[in-house]
């Protein structure tokens, strides 16, 4: 595992990873989230005490926020059939790569329109743990026809859109 701001990557997805695994056999509920605010507050902090620059701090920031992303998004996926297709998509600032400390997550979730795709239970799985870390996140539930659509007609959107970076998925 590689240094990121005092850390090893990997510290958050592990967190994250054992408490769904305890959220899943029952011993608890919010543990994701739990997990998530905590090892997020000591990444910032560690981050906060070894670097005086902040473009190296958001920069840092956003690759913790990556990290727990992906352990988010794996977990959540678990549950979905295998002809499900999804995507989730980092939006505005984040999408650019830079996440300030308290800053709100811009995301864009894209599924195929499948309805028994089983998107409602992953975008759950995948939002619940945010919001109970008490992160503030703006979320759209798109195909993308309708991503398209909204962008052409709603200049938020169309804005948000321009500096998005894939994250995981198809």
């Amino acid at each position: 595992m590689s240094e990121s701001g005092g850390a090893r990557t990997g510290d958050i997805a592990h967190a994250i990873g054992e408490a769904v695994a305890a959220e899943r056999s029952g011993k608890g509920f919010g543990l994701a989230g739990a997990a998530l605010k905590r090892e997020l507050a000591a990444r910032r902090r560690r981050l906060l005490e070894q670097h005086s620059r902040g473009d190296v701090i958001v920069a840092k920031m956003a690759v913790a926020m990556d990290e727990a992303l992906g352990a988010l998004f794996a977990n959540a996926a678990e549950e979905l059939p295998p002809k499900a297709r999804l995507a989730l998509v980092a939006t505005g600032g984040y999408g650019r790569g830079g996440l300030a400390a308290y800053s709100d997550i811009d995301l864009l979730i894209l599924h195929s329109g499948v309805a028994d795709a089983g998107v409602k239970g992953f975008v759950d799985a995948l939002l619940y743990p945010l919001w109970d870390a008490g992160l503030t996140v703006g979320q759209g539930v798109h195909t993308p026809a309708s991503a398209m659509r909204l962008a052409s007609s709603d200049m938020t959107a169309m804005t948000a859109y321009l500096d998005s970076r894939l994250l995981f998925g198809d």
